[in-house]
Formats: structure tokens, C-alpha cells, sequence
């Protein structure tokens, strides 16, 4: 992407000793056009709405900034619809997911909106949800057929940019710590993005050390292991999260 804004196909100058060869400009310019507005046409005609709908709303955690979004916006666009809502928060808890599932067709609901679903720690309770006639709906992870429908955000595209964000901002020569939660294949799909984009935007950047973590350890767990981290590596001067709820 970088090479692209250059004019000319001869190599470029050795860079100065001690000078970064990052372009900073090229990136600032990424970055801005990356977070524009969305310009979108908005449709003039929709399909017939259906009436009297009852939808259940899950989502990952509450707690986590992007999931409570989501949820959020599924909730508000449920109701101007007239249907009637009712969001349960399993609060990360897989076993509490399962149970809200049960309780979504216990209620006779005509949908479940899942934010940041696993299918896998859910199999057995979506198909039971599917056997009683509930369309699934989930956002925020990769495809999976589990579910009627997926709306899935582009990970590779988002560890990109975070990678040009730091890149851009520490002049090419970061110390990075990484924090992520491989019980989510959204969020381990963007760190590996950002782990793969980061030596192409910053060469002279470097993962210093990856800290593991779980949803339930946001709090307790996390910010010890942090702290430990930086102690023991007082180089490090970014910390790359996986998550707003890490932060």
C-alpha cells in the first residue's frame, strides 16, 4: 500500500543512520482516508415489515464497549420497529450464553441478535434454538453457518490499521506489548492481522511480549499481568489491546 504513493519505480534512497525509514506522511494519509465517513446511498423502498416480533438480544459481554454497541443498536432498531425486545448478557460466561439461549425459546422469540457470538461453546443450544423455529443473527465474528445470517467486520483490514497507527505515531520504533483473547476467532483473526501488517508498515517496530487473556480476567486478572509485564520490560512504550474493554 505504502509502495503505491511513490512516483517512481527506482529504489528508494538509503535511509540516514539512526533515522527511521517509515514514511509517517504516507500513513497519516492511510489512516485519514480509513476513517472517513462511510458515504452510502440510504434506499428509498424496503421489503414489507413483519409485525408483532419478538427478538432476544445477546450480546458477548455487556461490559465490553463493542458488544454493548451492538446490542445497543440491536435493541433500537428492534423497537422502532414495534417488536418487542429483551436483552440478557451472559457477561462472557459461555454456560450463561447457553442458558440465555434456553430462555429466548422458553420465551417463544422469533429471533436471537448475538454480538460477538462463539459458536462453538453454543453448538448444542443453537441448534436447539433452530429446531424451535428462531432465526439467529450474528455480528462481529467470522462466517459461520450456524447462524441465518452474519454480519462480519473486515479483522484483517482493522489489525492493518491499528498497525499503521502505532507505525505512524511512534515515528517507526515501537516496543510493543500485545494483549489478546483467543476464546474469540474475531479477535484472534485481528491480532494476527496486526502481528502480519506490523513488520511491513514498521520494520524497525517490535512485539516485545503477548499476554493471553480471558473476558472474565478484564478486571482481576489482566492488569497485574500488565503491570508484571512493563516491570520486567521497561522498554515497552505501547500497549496494543485487543479490545476498548482491555483499555
Amino acid at each position: 500500500s505504502l509502495a503505491a504513493c511513490g512516483g517512481s519505480d527506482e529504489p528508494a534512497p538509503a535511509a540516514e543512520a539512526g533515522a527511521s525509514s517509515v514514511d509517517t506522511a504516507a500513513l497519516e494519509t492511510m489512516l485519514a482516508d480509513f476513517q472517513k465517513p462511510l458515504e452510502e446511498e440510504v434506499p428509498t423502498e424496503t421489503a414489507a415489515i413483519a409485525e408483532g416480533k419478538s427478538i432476544v438480544v445477546i450480546p458477548c459481554t455487556y461490559s465490553s464497549e463493542a458488544c454493548a454497541r451492538g446490542a445497543d443498536a440491536a435493541m433500537e432498531a428492534a423497537a422502532s420497529l414495534g417488536w418487542e425486545t429483551r436483552m440478557i448478557d451472559p457477561g462472557g460466561n459461555p454456560e450463561k450464553a447457553r442458558q440465555a439461549i434456553d430462555q429466548a425459546i422458553q420465551l417463544n422469540a422469533d429471533g436471537i441478535i448475538f454480538t460477538a457470538a462463539v459458536a462453538d461453546q453454543i453448538d448444542a443450544s443453537l441448534q436447539q434454538a433452530r429446531d424451535a423455529g428462531i432465526f439467529l443473527v450474528n455480528s462481529m465474528s467470522p462466517a459461520d453457518d450456524r447462524f441465518d445470517v452474519e454480519v462480519v467486520p473486515d479483522e484483517d483490514v482493522s489489525g492493518k490499521m491499528m498497525a499503521a497507527a502505532i507505525a505512524q505515531d511512534s515515528g517507526g520504533s515501537a516496543k510493543i506489548l500485545v494483549t489478546t483473547d483467543p476464546a474469540f476467532p474475531s479477535i484472534t483473526a485481528r491480532t494476527e492481522a496486526f502481528k502480519k501488517w506490523l513488520p511491513e508498515l514498521c520494520g524497525d517496530c517490535e512485539i516485545v511480549e503477548t499476554i493471553e487473556t480471558q473476558m472474565s480476567q478484564l478486571q482481576s486478572g489482566l492488569p497485574p499481568q500488565i503491570q508484571a509485564t512493563l516491570t520486567a520490560n521497561p522498554n515497552i512504550d505501547y500497549i496494543w489491546t485487543h479490545t476498548g474493554a482491555a483499555v
